[in-house]
């Protein structure tokens, strides 16, 4: 809607840069060692929601991949008429 546009907008330019500039930075002192890169490449997809959070929706892996499966079921029932 337009008020998350908005509000998106607001955050990004008072809060949303600087929150993900600190998880790049982050990411990349991880990313120095071996130990660290699973955890720097979380600190990546951390800074990608923290740009605009307003809108986005987080859920486990498992909804993640019943809802792409459904997804792709109707996206074939549809191809097959």
């Amino acid at each position: 809607s337009s008020l998350g546009v908005i509000g998106n907008i607001i955050w990004f330019l008072f809060a949303g840069i600087w929150l993900a500039l600190g998880h790049v930075f982050s990411a990349i002192a991880c990313f120095v060692s071996i130990i660290g890169i699973p955890f720097g490449l979380q600190h990546l997809k951390l800074a990608a929601i923290s740009l605009f959070p307003i809108g986005q929706t987080i859920v486990d892996k498992e909804v993640a991949a019943a809802a792409r499966k459904y997804n792709a079921e109707q996206t074939l029932n549809q191809m097959r008429g």
